[in-house]
């Protein structure tokens, strides 16, 4: 699947959700971390970018792809992240 998002925060400091994948059951999905694009599968297994591309007000365009197999990967105004 690709999931395409257009979007602004306010406030880009910690955790803040950006796409949930079990209705907030768990804590399972993708984020902004500090400003970095973050995929959070469980406590053991997140991805993390490594450049800061989310700014408090500016609105970026995010796109997470996941293939069948597993692989996942996340873009920030067209720009690879994971």
């Amino acid at each position: 699947y690709t999931v395409v998002l257009l979007f602004a925060f306010t406030d880009t400091t910690g955790y803040r959700r950006i796409l949930d994948f079990k209705n907030g059951t768990n804590e399972s999905g993708l984020y902004n971390l500090d400003g970095r694009l973050s995929f959070h599968l469980s406590p053991f297994n997140d991805v993390v970018s490594d450049n800061v591309t989310i700014t408090p007000s500016a609105f970026v365009q995010v796109v997470l792809t996941r293939e069948s197999a597993g692989s996942v990967s996340g873009y920030v105004n067209g720009i690879r992240q994971f």
